[in-house]
């Protein structure tokens, strides 16, 4: 019998285990993966127009555009989304983007006049290909744009309108309680918004239509009341009346600095947290103007309340006393 070498004896234990069959339940680590392979495609997700609104003055248009970055690779660069209008495609807005981490969504609030786009006329959103980094990064062009009609009438003709809106009373020596009514045609939801509070939904109606109701309010400090009301189209219609607490003198509060809405046709993307895919228009749209409200200076109209509350007799028929509009001759 021929002695086996214990060198030819190790190799042959060696070769049987490296080709032995992995068992079950045995980790086999693989490579990583080398996403810096995979293309790049940031996609615009989506797109919606709303109408703002309040009695006297001309509305608005905010745009929302979604972007999103659908690879698992990072993007560290710029990028741009374009507004346009009509068959010309004009550009009447635009928002500016930097960075966007995989597999998240960035929004885009995009405030437009309502002289640059009328009811019923289409916009469109589009990533902009002319800044470079993001056209070399990005290999698919085909999701990049998205288009969207702006209609916020209905088609029986119904207008969203406040109807009625009374706070009483508008002068409170001291922390008190106001009465509130209100009236709106044509409306799906309705809101009203408080100094310092959150909104607080009032009412809502499964079809646009009339709401109405009434509530107290607990004041605190001198402050505007505003009542807020959307159709399920899109359009939203506002009202404010100040309410004047002699005890607690109105003043701006602190961490306002400016409106958050941004310049006209100007905007800067905001990147929603990681498995955030959607905004709430609604929550958007009244922290904006909840913001808005709180920075605008309200001391012409506090001071004429307080000219009220010191002669004590009404003062004439204004926007601040509009039931003396009901005795004129």
């Amino acid at each position: 019998m021929t002695r086996t070498s214990r060198p030819f004896l190790a190799l042959l234990a060696f070769l049987s285990v490296a080709v032995a069959p992995a068992r079950a339940g045995d980790e086999v680590p693989l490579p990583e993966a080398d996403v810096s392979a995979v293309p790049g495609n940031m996609a615009l997700v989506d797109l919606r127009a709303f109408e703002i609104r309040t009695p006297g003055t001309d509305p608005r248009v905010l745009v929302q555009v979604l972007v999103e970055n659908r690879t698992p690779r990072h993007y560290v660069g710029k990028w741009r989304a374009l507004v346009r209008r009509g068959r010309r495609h004009a550009v009447i807005g635009e928002c500016e983007g930097e960075a966007l981490p995989r597999g998240q969504v960035a929004a885009c609030d995009v405030w437009i006049p309502w002289g640059a786009v009328k009811e019923g006329e289409a916009l469109e959103a589009l990533l902009d290909r002319n800044v470079p980094e993001f056209a070399r990064w990005d290999s698919d062009p085909s999701d990049d744009a998205r288009t969207v009609t702006l209609k916020t009438v209905p088609e029986d003709g119904t207008v969203l309108r406040i109807a009625r809106f009374e706070v009483t009373p508008r002068i409170l020596q001291g922390m008190g309680e106001v009465r509130v009514r209100f009236s709106v045609e044509g409306a799906h939801l309705v809101w009203l918004i408080g100094a310092g509070k959150t909104p607080r939904l009032l009412g809502g109606h499964p079809a646009d239509g009339l709401l109405e109701g009434r509530t107290t309010v607990r004041i605190r400090r001198s402050g505007p009341l505003t009542l807020v009301a959307r159709n399920s189209l899109g359009a939203f219609v506002y009202q404010t009346i100040p309410v004047l607490n002699t005890y607690s003198p109105p003043k701006k509060p602190g961490w306002v600095k400016k409106s958050a809405q941004e310049l006209d046709g100007k905007a800067r993307a905001r990147i929603l947290d990681a498995g955030v895919y959607d905004v709430d228009s609604d929550d958007v749209i009244l922290r904006n103007l909840r913001e808005y409200l709180a920075a605008k200076d309200w001391a012409r109209e506090y001071e004429m309340l307080r000219r009220q509350h010191d002669r004590g007799r009404p003062v004439p028929a204004s926007v601040l006393n509009p039931e003396a509009l009901k005795h004129r001759r």
